[in-house]
């Protein structure tokens, strides 16, 4: 029988690798809001992709 506990690793890999990500990128917007207008559209929103994809293939992982 199958303990899927390669699945919860495969799955907590990819949420650390998410949120990873997602603060790199909100470090870099914080970086860039004082001399850019943009900052938030341009990198905010690849954040908040990045963030929500991680974490949405992490809970269909773990569902398995």
């Amino acid at each position: 029988m199958r303990d899927g506990s390669g699945t919860r690793r495969a799955a907590l890999a990819i949420h650390t690798v998410a949120d990873v990500a997602a603060a790199f990128l909100g470090l870099w917007i914080a970086l860039y809001l004082p001399e850019a207008d943009h900052a938030l559209l341009d990198h905010g929103l690849p954040a908040v992709i990045h963030l929500a994809v991680g974490h949405g293939v992490a809970v269909r992982l773990r569902r398995f």
